[in-house]
Order: C-alpha cells, then structure tokens, then sequence
C-alpha cells in the first residue's frame, strides 16, 4: 500500500506477510495451571524496522502469574499479554515463559497506560508493580487487566486514591482514571 505523507514523500506498508501457528492440541479450561512458552524472532531493523509482537488472550478467568524472560522481551499486561520482543545485537529470538493460574476470587491489577513517554514500568509483576511517572502530567492509570471470574471486570467498582505527598489528594472512580502529580513521584 502506498499512502502521501507529510512533504510528498510516500510509505510503504507490507501487507502480503503470512503467519503460521504450530498446530497444538486444544486445552480445556479447567486446569487450575498451565505454562506458556512463546519463542519469537526479535525485531530487526535491516531496511526496514520489522516489529514483532505477540498477543497472548488468555481464557476470562485466568492470568499470568509469573513469567522467566530470555532475550529482548517486554510484556504488558496479565490477562491479554503483549510480547514484545524488541532489539537485540547477539540473539535473533527471545523466549517467554509465562506461569498461567486460574483465579478464583479474581484480582485486582491497576498500572499506568498514558500518555506514552511520561512513565517508565520498572517492574510489572503480581507482587510487585512499579513505575516512574512525570510531574505536570495527566498519568492515565487502569485496572482493566483486572480479572471476575464470575461477570464482566467493567460492572465491577473501582475507587482510586491519589496522593502526591501533599495535602492534595483526589479520588477516582471507573475502570480508568486520571491523576496530575506536581513532582516527579515512584508509584507501586
């Protein structure tokens, strides 16, 4: 496909790539644990930057719980998982392995989504959520990756309370939710 871009210049967009699945044998969604390992080429950029990405949707009711990284790779989220290979000069392929548990009373999971470059996820495991955020920024937060086993995460209540080490705090309601730190703050 070609597209005119900004100053005449054109873009060109590979739509023939074709992707094949290994076949495997289909699982039932009732074991209280599976491991999922994804093996993928990292990105390259030859002549053309090619970006890899995964998206792992697990069924409702089940999220990663754990994961061992080898390579380039990135991840977000816990119960649809992006994988993301990224760049790497000594390896071609990176590999994940995701511990993959059913929940039973569901489980709350909040981190930071916006604006993109005003945070910085330090660390994005169960126990142990971390990131950077901007001062003087709108820090857009979610728990949509949030798991009910029993209805739909969005019927569920979510009350947000922020705070920036001030007097100044302010509480958030929704799925979503908005937060304005005066300094540059390490949220968990």
């Amino acid at each position: 496909m070609n597209y005119n871009a900004e100053s005449g210049r054109a873009i060109w967009v590979n739509t023939s790539a074709l992707y094949t699945l290994r076949a495997t044998t289909p699982l039932t969604n009732a074991s209280p644990r599976y491991f999922v390992n994804v093996t993928t080429p990292n990105d390259a950029n030859q002549s053309v930057y090619q970006d890899q990405v995964v998206v792992v949707d697990f069924p409702r009711g089940y999220e990663m719980t754990d994961k061992r990284i080898t390579g380039a790779i990135t991840t977000t989220g816990w119960t649809v998982v992006t994988v993301d290979p990224g760049l790497s000069a000594s390896v071609t392929s990176s590999e994940i392995e995701m511990t993959v548990r059913k929940s039973l009373n569901g489980t709350a999971r909040a981190g930071v989504v916006g604006p993109i470059g005003k945070f910085h996820v330090l660390s994005d495991t169960l126990s142990n959520y971390t990131a950077i955020v901007a001062a003087n920024a709108n820090i857009t937060f979610s728990a949509e990756q949030s798991i009910d086993p029993v209805g739909n995460i969005r019927d569920a209540n979510f009350t947000w309370r922020f705070t920036n080490n001030t007097n100044r705090f302010r509480i958030g309601y929704n799925i979503t939710s908005t937060f304005n730190y005066s300094t540059s703050i390490l949220t968990t």
